[in-house]
């Protein structure tokens, strides 16, 4: 029994699990952090790519006499998609206060733009019925309610616009993604 406590084979098995061990451990840590920055860097290119969309409507309305393209809504809201379907990696990042900002900001953003589509609508559909009367009363009526929802909308876009302002997450994340 002595013999095989103190031979080489032995101390050479319990030395390879050893290291084994070790660089199982230090593989699985390297693949954690991997994960913390990739889901770091992918969140905040969503955030980005969302302040690059509310930019350009904002450059569009500065040049288009108030347009508000519509289109860049449908892409902020398909970036929002694309985070909802990947939102269970967030869980990769280790504080629950910054997975909190994160959700709540992606919240806002999304109510934002809904509002803003809602009165766009509101707008082009009061718009349109306006055109089906002949000019008189319920025309200006028509004409001067789809007015106040442009007005309402582009009133939400400075909202949008203000809040992307403020956005700080993207500091924080660049600072996990390092």
């Amino acid at each position: 029994m002595q013999d095989i406590i103190t031979s080489d084979f032995l101390w050479g098995i319990i030395i390879g699990l050893v290291l084994t061990l070790l660089g199982s451990w230090a593989l699985h840590e390297k693949q954690e952090r991997i994960k913390r920055k990739s889901i770091a860097r992918f969140i905040e290119d969503v955030i980005q790519t969302i302040n690059t969309y509310v930019e350009q409507i904002n450059s569009e309305r500065q040049t288009n006499n108030e347009y508000i393209n519509t289109d860049y809504l449908g892409l902020i809201n398909g970036e929002i998609e694309l985070y909802a379907r990947n939102r269970e990696h967030l869980i990769n990042i280790q504080s629950p206060e910054l997975r909190a900002e994160i959700k709540a900001f992606l919240t806002e953003v999304s109510i934002k733009t809904a509002r803003i589509q809602n009165e766009i609508n509101s707008f082009t559909r009061n718009w349109a019925e306006s055109k089906n009367h002949e000019l008189g009363e319920e025309r200006t009526r028509l004409e001067n309610d789809a007015t106040v929802h442009l007005d309402k909308a582009r009133t939400c876009v400075d909202r949008l616009l203000d809040f992307m302002a403020r956005e700080r997450i993207t500091q924080k994340l660049q600072a996990l993604s390092k």
